[in-house]
């Protein structure tokens, strides 16, 4: 029978030698009271991987990275990670709110992740909610 290749390994194990190719996408996150919404995003075959929100790169010192080679490919992965304050939601003005996307870079090429948004979690229609329920209930 014949081996199924790997559709990551691309070239010989461990080399660069495609575009890069995300293995996670950074998914919509909430900012709830003061924890941070963290953002994170995955990929193989990138020289460099890191976060645009809102039309502009984060600088690196937001970025938590760390790198790894796959034991069973010998494929070298990136990961980013980035945490989005209340702050950072609540100044930004744009229509479309506010959203990041990863980027993948290598030689061979970039490509950029889905747009994942962050909001700022409410108390308020849970509390509305629950206030409606207790009058409904006692009524």
């Amino acid at each position: 029978g014949a081996l199924l290749e790997d559709p990551l390994a691309t070239g010989r194990p461990g080399s660069d030698s495609t575009a890069p190719l995300f293995l996670e996408e950074p998914e919509d996150a909430y900012v709830v009271k003061s924890k941070a919404g963290t953002l994170s995003c995955r990929a193989a075959h990138a020289l460099q991987l890191y976060f645009v929100c809102n039309g502009e790169a984060v600088r690196t010192k937001h970025h938590s990275a760390h790198e790894f080679v796959d034991p069973m490919t010998g494929i070298r992965q990136l990961e980013v990670k980035i945490d989005i304050s209340r702050n950072d939601v609540e100044e930004y003005f744009g229509l479309d709110g506010y959203g990041c996307e990863c980027i993948a870079w290598s030689s061979f090429g970039q490509v950029k992740s889905r747009r994942a948004k962050v909001i700022v979690a409410s108390n308020y229609r849970r509390e509305t909610k629950a206030q409606k329920q207790h009058i409904c209930f006692f009524s």
